[in-house]
């Protein structure tokens, strides 16, 4: 059946790019900032089982037009194999996983569940380009924020002298584990909220926003707490814990302001009915062969 086909064509594509999974379940493994990257796939199955009801509405009917956009993302990883470029093979193993679903079960299931596959894109661990630029703006800010409060600060590139002691920005310190965290959990949360384009673009700017404005009052607060304790506070595991708790408490309260304007709740909405397609029946064994083709 066609979702016996998927699973043929996901296993096919597992075994020809072998390098490239094992490659992204590392940096998963390894890199706490992408830890959300084994939750990915689990999520996006229940996205669409928790809606199960709906698949009898529709025609499973295979795209082959689809192979089309598993060309592409087969062409986007192969550049990464000869350039050596680990975010080209990455994305471009996504791009063919997400392809897969419209070539097996046909632009009918692809449609109705588009959010389901669009959130697979979370598997590509992306954003470490951004570190340098988030450590500048987090020294930059939180040394005005330092100065409004009027400490004397001596600033030399990432390192912040105060007359307490000196402190370094450092990669752990640019906040991106919470930046992707957050957007990982603020789509989710809009999937499920809001219904208006409008809100969903909004939500998503501000899950940006806040956490990077959050991460240099965060680094701001720490110097200062340190300051005025005498290094007797946020110098030690404290520093740890102050962050966290303070990231979570940021997270929460934009979920709870994102919740008082939800266009509905966590359960299902009605399900709309389902005009079925009257595409044409295609052999499933064609699908399997010219998208194993393709792969290869």
């Amino acid at each position: 059946g066609p979702l016996i086909r998927l699973a043929a064509m996901v296993t096919v594509l597992c075994l020809a790019q072998y390098g490239t999974l094992a490659s992204m379940v590392d940096i998963w493994w390894n890199t706490t900032t992408y830890n959300h990257g084994f939750l990915v796939a689990p999520v996006s199955l229940w996205l669409v089982w928790r809606r199960r009801a709906e698949v009898a509405h529709l025609t499973l009917t295979p795209a082959l037009g689809a192979l089309v956009l598993l060309a592409g993302a087969a062409g986007i990883g192969f550049l990464g194999e000869i350039s050596g470029v680990n975010l080209l093979r990455h994305v471009g193993f996504v791009g063919a996983l997400m392809a897969l679903v419209p070539l097996c079960l046909g632009w009918d299931f692809a449609a109705r569940f588009r959010f389901a596959i669009l959130f697979l894109a979370f598997m590509v661990p992306f954003g470490d380009f951004l570190i340098p630029p988030l450590q500048e703006l987090t020294a930059d800010v939180s040394v005005w924020m330092l100065q409004l409060s009027g400490l004397s600060v001596y600033r030399e590139g990432l390192m912040i002298e105060l007359t307490s002691g000196l402190w370094e920005v450092a990669e752990a310190c640019a906040g991106i584990r919470f930046l992707i965290a957050n957007i990982f959990v603020a789509f989710l949360f809009a999937y499920f909220s809001y219904d208006r384009l409008w809100k969903w673009a909004l939500f998503m700017v501000l899950a940006v926003v806040i956490p990077v404005l959050a991460n240099c009052v965060r680094a701001y607060g720490i110097m200062m707490l340190a300051h005025v304790s005498n290094n007797a506070l946020a110098v030690g595991v404290d520093h740890l814990v102050y962050g966290w708790v303070f990231f979570s408490f940021v997270m929460i309260l934009m979920l709870w302001v994102g919740g008082r304007f939800a266009d509905r709740t966590i359960e299902d909405p009605a399900m709309q009915p389902v005009t079925p397609s009257t595409a044409p029946h295609r052999s499933g064994f064609a699908v399997l062969l010219a998208g194993s083709l393709v792969l290869s």
